[in-house]
């Protein structure tokens, strides 16, 4: 080579290298952005999921909510125990078994308001029952006028405080005492019970001996409570009943003007006598009440009476 051309290719040469800069300075520069993270990838052969370093750092590994890693090391929420997969809250455990803190069951495994003896006490005390009625003041009949007989009559007056009733006998009438006579309510022990306060203070009574016929009280207006006061009903070897159209309650008997008899309710509207005094009563609001006399006997007697209406 000639040293013309030598010096010249020399001169050429290091214009060349300042043109385009030294090879390696393009191998060693640091990459860009884009170049970093798939530097990352290629790197560490792995999704940054997958336990890269800057991920799986301390406090991230220490039991968080996921459990055993951070939330992208722990097999994801779905497979590190989900709601659905690490105990619900009807599987005793929930997030409480999926090692959250709370290790003590759900509230429905661990004591809910009906499993956790829920103590409703006992029912309350009622108290004792109301105390019965007392015993009422009854009014009874006064008798005014009477006709004797097979087809006899008999009329008077109740006077409770809310006005006169007016009051009529018809059937068999053997006697009547309507002006004074004896009193045959005394003693007045069996008439006195549970309803009625007193017996009846006078000698008013209606006297039958039975036989053929139906008898019949009729009240106007119509009355409640109404008590039937009975003396002498049947004698010890006689049994008298009276058979009434409509049902009626045995309120008390025992000893009174003739003896120790007894007086009984068959079915729900007969009673029956054996020298029987005491009373009875009908139920409801009665305007009339009917009767027939089962058996004979010189006399049976009765009255009647009424609350306060």
């Amino acid at each position: 080579m000639r040293p013309g051309r030598s010096v010249l290719y020399l001169a050429l040469g290091a214009m060349s290298v300042i043109a385009c800069g030294d090879p390696a300075t393009f191998i060693d520069a640091p990459p860009g952005p884009d170049d970093e993270i798939d530097a990352a990838v290629t790197i560490d052969g792995a999704p940054a999921t997958d336990g890269a370093p800057a991920i799986d750092a301390p406090g991230a590994d220490a039991g968080s909510g996921t459990d055993a890693g951070s939330a992208t090391d722990a097999g994801s929420a779905t497979d590190a125990g989900s709601a659905t997969d690490a105990g619900s809250a009807t599987d005793a455990g929930s997030a409480t078994d999926a090692d959250t803190g709370t290790d003590a069951g759900s509230a429905t495994d661990a004591g809910s308001a009906t499993d956790a003896g829920f103590d409703a006490g006992p029912a309350p005390d009622a108290g004792p029952a109301p105390d019965a009625a007392p015993p009422q003041t009854f009014y009874w009949a006064d008798w005014t006028s009477r006709t004797t007989g097979a087809e006899g009559t008999a009329a008077g007056v109740l006077e409770p405080p809310s006005g006169t009733v007016t009051v009529t006998y018809t059937g068999q009438l053997t006697f009547g005492q309507v002006s004074g006579g004896t009193n045959y309510f005394v003693p007045g022990t069996p008439y006195i019970n549970e309803v009625t306060a007193n017996a009846p203070a006078h000698s008013d009574i209606l006297g039958l001996t039975g036989g053929a016929g139906v008898n019949t009280l009729t009240f106007d207006p119509p009355v409640t409570g109404l008590v039937m006061a009975h003396v002498s009903l049947g004698t010890p070897s006689t049994n008298v009943k009276y058979d009434f159209d409509t049902p009626i309650t045995l309120l008390s008997y025992g000893a009174g003007y003739y003896g120790n008899g007894t007086i009984v309710v068959e079915g729900t509207d007969v009673i029956s006598g054996v020298e029987g005094h005491g009373a009875t009563q009908f139920h409801g609001t009665i305007s009339s009440v009917s009767w027939t006399v089962i058996g004979s006997e010189y006399w049976h007697g009765f009255t009647v009476g009424i609350p306060a209406q």
